[in-house]
């Protein structure tokens, strides 16, 4: 506490949390699906693993993502996003054993656990609100998996919280503690 001495600071103290943003951009949910599957067919290339590909190999050529996500307006979304989970199934089934340390195969079978559902005759499709809420925890951007999602004071933030406490005086005020974490939305029956 000498510091606060030194400044003439009283024993008042303020909390507060603030949102840190994670410098990664809003992906909807077939980038996000794309995104993964393109990740782990990336990964099997680089790994010679190309015999796991199974005519996936667009994906790693870099017109395919704007071709997919945003070019091909006369083909339906919903047409496309099937064609993306198809596509991941089939990875998930090739890579199975071979791959499961690898990040992009991890974070592709996180993003098809949070993101979908398989339903009794094996066909996987999108989560609704039907089957129930998606936490604020769940994959916002492969490139920063631990971020996560929170609305504060009107505002979307995809990123971490931070909490600091504050002591005051005549003469200003210092931060003498902080918490930095993932967010972490509080529903009444926290």
């Amino acid at each position: 506490m000498v510091l606060e001495e030194l400044m003439g600071l009283t024993d008042e103290e303020f909390m507060d949390s603030l949102m840190v943003a994670s410098n990664i951009r809003k992906l909807g949910r077939m980038e996000l699906l794309y995104t993964c599957v393109a990740d782990l067919v990336f990964f099997l290339h680089r790994t010679g693993m190309d015999d796991l590909l199974g005519g996936m190999e667009h994906y790693y050529d870099p017109n395919d993502y704007n071709r997919v996500i945003y070019h091909s307006k006369s083909e339906d979304a919903s047409d496309r996003i099937k064609q993306i989970l198809a596509d991941a199934d089939k990875l998930l089934v090739e890579c199975e054993g071979a791959c499961d340390e690898s990040s992009a195969y991890q974070l592709l079978v996180r993003v098809l656990k949070e993101q979908t559902v398989v339903e009794e005759s094996g066909a996987r499709r999108l989560k609704t609100k039907e089957d129930g809420a998606m936490g604020s925890q769940i994959l916002q951007n492969p490139s920063n998996p631990d971020a996560t999602y929170r609305e504060k004071a009107g505002k979307q933030n995809r990123g971490y919280t931070a909490n600091v406490v504050e002591t005051v005086g005549d003469n200003g005020s210092i931060v003498t503690d902080y918490q930095y974490e993932k967010t972490h939305i509080v529903t009444a029956s926290s």
